[in-house]
């Protein structure tokens, strides 16, 4: 269900739609599902799991770049280590 999505994100870059929190649960979800099939070695457990993690990472990663969340997140880091220069 992710490739048609995944497609369309990639060639509109248009995530307006597309549910952060949604998504971020979603990736961390597959991933727990990803590293449980990585612990008891289940074959098609890691194959899916690997397929529907990379591609629900692209979407999230297109999310997060077109919202500007990327800067918004390094603009903070850089006041509060500028602040933390300056008070301490």
């Amino acid at each position: 269900p992710f490739l048609p999505q995944v497609v369309r994100v990639v060639k509109t870059k248009d995530t307006e739609s597309i549910a952060l929190g949604m998504y971020v649960m979603q990736v961390i979800g597959i991933a727990l599902w990803l590293a449980h099939g990585l612990h008891i070695g289940d074959l098609p457990l890691i194959l899916a799991n690997s397929v529907s993690f990379l591609l629900s990472g692209i979407i999230l990663i297109y999310k997060l770049s077109t919202n500007n969340y990327f800067r918004i997140v390094e603009e903070k880091s850089a006041m509060v280590i500028v602040s933390a220069l300056l008070y301490n």
